[in-house]
């Protein structure tokens, strides 16, 4: 077909209204191929302005992007489409006329007549020849672990805009990827979230959150506390304890303390314990998630007034630590030592997966603490004690704060 000879036939149309009169301008759309009347090219444009219909394809033609048009018949309003038309992506719209520019004439394009610019420019016609505008940005940066789905939910992004999501879960960019003047990604890499400072860069809320242990190459469950730092999320009663009681010597009854500061029964109970990512040693002082009948306890401390240094009677003093289901347990270092008068440890046992240590201790008043020279008490990945994926939320970056 001669577009030549389309454009010739043409006969302007739009509805003006000028001083209370109607003035009606149409053209014979069934000469025009690839015109799709009453019908939308579903989907996002890359832009949109006001135009008369002719002058709203010869515009898609100056982008190599383009591929169609949306044009409202009532309001003029031209959107340019990324996308080829086929039947599964578009809609019926009675206002609308679809046109797949596929194979539309380039006739009005002057210097920009079977233009190649890139996608993220225009062509803009010279005296003698044309020259390609760059505008904004539309390929996907060649990075490892990118998002692709978060670059390409705009087929031009303007320059200075951002994407949020660059990277895929469980990473965070190196910097906020920005589009440049040059019609570039500004540079970035993504890299593997480790850390709760990391999770809050990228403004997440505290919650059990999957980080990556580089030492293991694993995922580790790790509750993320703003401020706070990082807790282990326990899962069974974990406890420390200093009964009020004690007995006369020679006697194995237990009577209560008289005196006001060691009466009552002390429990503190943990539902999370502090460690250190880089060292994995528990802050065994901290007590930001535990609760106590009365003055609270260090983690993994057993006292009683009842035991007097001697093992005739036992100990009341009691603690329990269990990290069953949290991926973690205490390296073999961990040990107690006697604190306050006429302190004894009773028996310390420990369950073989090394998961769970209960332990009696007492004195006159005194009992055992977790010794905190050397090493201390630190953890270890336990591989075979994972728990499931959606136990704890992988995390995506937004963007960084």
């Amino acid at each position: 077909m001669d577009y030549r000879s389309i454009w010739n036939v043409i006969i302007w149309c739009h509805l003006l209204n000028h001083y209370g009169s109607h003035e009606y301008k149409c053209f014979k759309k069934e000469l025009l191929e690839n015109m799709i009347v009453n019908t939308r090219l579903s989907g996002t444009p890359f832009s949109t302005f006001d135009s008369e219909i002719l002058k709203c394809t010869q515009y898609c033609k100056l982008y190599s992007l383009c591929k169609a048009v949306n044009f409202d018949r009532l309001t003029n309003q031209c959107q340019l489409m990324n996308q080829k038309p086929t039947p599964s992506n578009t809609e019926y719209d009675s206002q609308n006329i679809l046109i797949d520019m596929e194979n539309w004439s380039e006739l009005l394009l002057g210097a920009c007549k079977h233009h190649s610019c890139p996608n993220n420019s225009i062509c803009r016609e010279l005296p003698d020849s044309f020259m390609c505008e760059v505008i904004g940005c539309t390929a996907v940066p060649q990075n490892d672990f990118v998002n692709v789905s978060s670059f390409e939910a705009k087929a031009l992004w303007g320059f200075n805009e951002m994407v949020q999501y660059a990277c895929q879960s469980g990473y965070l960019p190196s910097k906020n990827p920005i589009c440049t003047e040059k019609g570039e990604w500004s540079d970035f890499f993504c890299k593997r979230i480790s850390l709760c400072y990391q999770v809050y860069s990228c403004n997440q809320t505290d919650e059990d959150y999957w980080l990556f242990y580089t030492t293991s190459q694993t995922l580790i469950k790790i509750y993320c506390k703003k401020g706070s730092g990082s807790f282990i999320s326990l899962n069974y009663r974990n406890m420390a304890t200093f009964p009020g009681y004690t007995r006369a010597e020679g006697s194995c009854e237990k009577t209560t303390l008289d005196t006001s500061a060691e009466s009552g029964v002390r429990i503190t109970e943990y539902q999370k314990i502090r460690l250190d990512l880089g060292t994995f040693k528990v802050f065994t002082d901290t007590r930001r998630f535990s609760n106590s009948t009365l003055t609270s306890l260090n983690y993994g401390v057993a006292r009683d007034c009842y035991a007097r240094g001697e093992d005739t009677c036992g100990a009341l003093g009691k603690f329990v630590v269990d990290t069953r289901g949290t991926g973690f347990r205490f390296t073999d270092s961990l040990a107690w030592t006697t604190v306050g008068l006429s302190p004894i440890i009773i028996n310390i046992t420990k369950t073989m997966d090394g998961h769970v240590i209960t332990g009696y201790c007492g004195g006159h008043c005194g009992g055992c603490v977790i010794n905190e020279t050397g090493s201390g008490a630190v953890l270890e990945v336990d591989l075979n004690d994972m728990r499931p994926l959606e136990s704890a939320v992988i995390p995506f970056c937004q963007f960084l704060i």
